[in-house]
C-alpha cells in the first residue's frame, strides 16, 4: 500500500501496523490482530515472545522466575533442575575443563607461556615489563634513571612555558623596568625569566640586594608556612624540599594581621631564609592514604597484607598457585565460612540486599514498589491521567498503537476543526489534501 492524497488516516494506521508485524516477522492475515501486536501466539503483556510464560522475549521467564524452569520462587543459581556444572557450557581458563569458571577452579594453577607480542619491541615470546630491549626507566620529575618520582630529591625539570628565553643583560633589564612602572605581574613573570638566563648562579639573597639598593618598590619576602603534604617547595630553578615560601611584597612589613605569622624578624634573618625559598607546588606522586609519606604498598604503619588463600605474605590471592581453600572463604550471604555466597545452601537473606532505586535494604529494583519513573514521565508513557498504567493486551498493554485512540482523537480534531467529516476531499482527521 502506498501513500498518496486521498489515504485517510484510518488506513495509516492499518499500514503502520502490517509494517511492524511484518518486521517482527509475523502474520497480519488478521487485522483484528492489531490490539494484540500481530502476534502469532498469545504472549501475554509483551507481544514479542513465542511462549506462555509471560516473561520478556529472549527465552527468560516472568518477573521474579526462575530462568532455567520458568518456576517461581527461586532463582536459576538455586534450581534443583540445573544442569550440571551448573550451566556453564565454557572452558575454565586455567584447566580447560567444562563447568567451572577460573574463580572456583580448584585444579593447580597452570603457567602457559606468553605467546603475544612485546608492546615494547613488537617480538613475540616475552611481555614488555619482561623485554630485554626496554630502556631504562627515567624519573619524570627531573629526567634522570635509577629512581621514581617517589624518591626524587634532584632539580625538576622546569617549565617554562610563557617564560621568555632572554639573555641575562635583557632579563635583568625587564625586571628593573617593571619596578619602575609598578607592575608586580610583569616583574614575577622578568622574575622568572631572569632565573632562566642564570640557571645555577641564580640567587634570591643577590636580587634582594639589589633591590634595596636601588629603593624599588618590590621586596622578596621569605616566610614560614605550613603546606599540605601532597606539595613541596621548588625554587626558581627547579631545587624542590625549600623550606620557606617565597612572596613578593610591596613593604618591608606585614600590611595584615595574618601575614604577620611566618613574617621575618629582620632583613637579615630574610636574607639568610631567601636562600632556600621557593613557590608550592606538587609533589607530582600519589601518597599513601594510611600517612601520607609513600606508595600505599610501602606503608610500614599498617600491617602487611598476606593471601587470602594460604596467608602467604609474598604474593596476592590472586597470584596464588595454591588450589582454592574453601575454610578461608566467607560467604556474604550467611556470613559462615567454607563456601561461597553463589553456593550457600541457604536461603538468600534478602536484608543485605540494597535496592537501586529507592534505596531501600530488602528487595532488588525487579521487585520495588516504587515507581522508577516520575509522575511526569508516567504519565507521558502510560498515556493516563496520574500516570497509571494503560490496561489491555498485547502490544496495546505496552505502549503500542492505540487505533481506537486514535480514530476518537482523529475524530475530535475533526470536530474541533469545523470540518465535514463527510466532506469526500477530507480525511478522518478533517484535513483535505
Amino acid at each position: 500500500m502506498s501513500w498518496n492524497k486521498n489515504t485517510t488516516t484510518m488506513d495509516l494506521l492499518s499500514l503502520i501496523d502490517t509494517s511492524a508485524a511484518s518486521w517482527k516477522g509475523e502474520e497480519t492475515t488478521d487485522p483484528s490482530n492489531a490490539d494484540n501486536g500481530g502476534g502469532a501466539h498469545d504472549s501475554g503483556e509483551n507481544g514479542g515472545s513465542t511462549d506462555d510464560t509471560g516473561g520478556f522475549g529472549g527465552g527468560g521467564g516472568a518477573d521474579g522466575a526462575c530462568r532455567i524452569c520458568h518456576q517461581e520462587g527461586h532463582f536459576a543459581r538455586e534450581c534443583p533442575e540445573k544442569p550440571a556444572g551448573g550451566g556453564l557450557t565454557g572452558e575454565c581458563f586455567n584447566c580447560g575443563e567444562v563447568g567451572h569458571n577460573k574463580a572456583d577452579c580448584t585444579n593447580a594453577k597452570v603457567e602457559r607461556e606468553f605467546t603475544g607480542n612485546c608492546n615494547e619491541c613488537g617480538e613475540q615470546g616475552h611481555q614488555a615489563r619482561n623485554c630485554p630491549t626496554k630502556p631504562p626507566v627515567a624519573c619524570r620529575l627531573c629526567g634522570q634513571e635509577g629512581h621514581k618520582a617517589l624518591h626524587c630529591t634532584s632539580r625538576r625539570i622546569i617549565d617554562y612555558n610563557g617564560v621568555p628565553e632572554l639573555t641575562e643583560q635583557d632579563a635583568w633589564a625587564s625586571v628593573v623596568n617593571s619596578c619602575k612602572d609598578n607592575d608586580m605581574d610583569i616583574f614575577r613573570l622578568a622574575l622568572r625569566a631572569y632565573a632562566r638566563a642564570l640557571d645555577d648562579k641564580f640567587d634570591l639573597a643577590t636580587v634582594e640586594n639589589a633591590l634595596r639598593e636601588e629603593k624599588y618598590p618590590f621586596y622578596l619576602i621569605a616566610r614560614k608556612q605550613e603546606i599540605a603534604i601532597t606539595n613541596t617547595i621548588v625554587d626558581l630553578i627547579g631545587n624542590p624540599d625549600r623550606e620557606f615560601v617565597l612572596t613578593i611584597q610591596t613593604s618591608a612589613k606585614p600590611r595584615r594581621k595574618m601575614m604577620r605569622e611566618g613574617w621575618p624578624a629582620t632583613p637579615e634573618e630574610n636574607l639568610v631564609r631567601l636562600a632556600s625559598a621557593g613557590f608550592v607546588e606538587g609533589r607530582g606522586v600519589p601518597l599513601c592514604g594510611n600517612c601520607g609519606g609513600h606508595f600505599g604498598k610501602e606503608c610500614p604503619n599498617v600491617e602487611k597484607r598476606t593471601c587470602r588463600n594460604c596467608h602467604s605474605e609474598d604474593h596476592m590471592a590472586k597470584d596464588c598457585d595454591q588450589p582454592p581453600n574453601p575454610d578461608n572463604v566467607t560467604c556474604r550471604n550467611c556470613e559462615k565460612l567454607g563456601h561461597f555466597a553463589r553456593q550457600c545452601p541457604e536461603a538468600k537473606d534478602w536484608s543485605k540486599v540494597k535496592c537501586t532505586n529507592c534505596g531501600e535494604m530488602g528487595h532488588t529494583i525487579r521487585r520495588c514498589k516504587v515507581s522508577v519513573q516520575d509522575d511526569a514521565g508516567a504519565q507521558d508513557d502510560a498515556g493516563t491521567s496520574g500516570g497509571a498504567p494503560a490496561t489491555g493486551s498485547g502490544d496495546t498493554a505496552a505502549g503500542a498503537w492505540d487505533t481506537q485512540g486514535a480514530v476518537e482523537s482523529s475524530a475530535a480534531a475533526g470536530e474541533w476543526s469545523g470540518k465535514d467529516a463527510g466532506n469526500p476531499d477530507a480525511d478522518a482527521a478533517g484535513c483535505i489534501w
